[in-house]
């Protein structure tokens, strides 16, 4: 008996199946994900493509080395999958560029989604925002495309189809928190010198005087200084940056 029919059936069916590319930065939240993943679904089922992009730091993107990148990336992709899956849809996942924006363009290129759903941190926090990678998606392609922050440490997601977050409202809050870093350093320096100065003034012991000024007033300087340029350095805008 020929095999073709059968083969025809299954191809239709394949076809009929609504297919929903999803890129994320972080783990995603099964419950809000899976919802907005079902919405999708026209009776047949939704094939899913999930991509996790291999993402470094900027010493190991220096480096070239991407093998941890793409280990953090699996399991992200791994435990995502596992929290998403349900019976009516079909999903597979694949590690992707460090830079979303092309594992993007790869992803299309090979699975031809129908919709495309990026998944970001909150805009207080997300460097993806402050690249305009969901609006760089919905100028560049004509898929619909819908953005879901995920905030873990609250074990909460916010999803809006049309949401338009204006890319200088998130360099405005990422520049506000950045001042306020440098800010607090700058103000634990002032106190710092001025402990030591009226350590001098009211002739505190001379013990106590190296001890604060070397261990505490210039130890803070000399350590926290290099800390505070380095995470600033760390916020640079990149779209390929997982903390952020």
């Amino acid at each position: 008996m020929s095999q073709e029919p059968v083969r025809q059936k299954e191809a239709a069916a394949k076809a009929s199946r609504t297919r929903v590319l999803v890129i994320a930065n972080e783990q995603c939240l099964g419950p809000a994900l899976r919802e907005e993943i079902l919405k999708r679904d026209r009776g047949a089922g939704v094939n899913v493509l999930m991509v996790a992009p291999a993402l470094t730091d900027q010493l190991h993107y220096w480096m070239d080395d991407t093998d941890k990148a793409i280990r953090e990336a699996r399991t992200r992709l791994d435990r995502s999958i596992e929290q998403v899956s349900s019976e009516e849809m079909m999903i597979c996942g694949e590690v992707g560029d460090s830079d979303p924006l092309q594992a993007l363009e790869d992803a299309i290129g090979t699975f031809e989604p129908n919709e495309i759903i990026i998944v970001t941190h909150p805009i207080e926090t997300s460097n993806w925002l402050e690249r305009a990678v969901v609006e760089q998606a919905r100028g560049h392609y004509s898929l619909p495309v819908t953005h879901i922050e995920v905030d873990r440490p609250h074990e909460s997601a916010e999803v809006d189809p049309e949401r338009v977050v204006p890319e200088w409202l998130v360099r405005e809050k990422h520049r506000r928190r950045d001042w306020m870093l440098l800010g607090l350093f700058a103000v634990l320096a002032i106190v710092g010198t001025w402990a030591s100065y009226l350590f001098y003034v009211v002739d505190a012991p001379l013990w106590l005087i190296t001890t604060w000024v070397v261990f505490v007033d210039l130890g803070f300087k000399f350590v926290a200084l290099p800390v505070v340029l380095w995470i600033l350095f760390q916020r640079r805008a990149r779209a390929d940056r997982l903390d952020y």
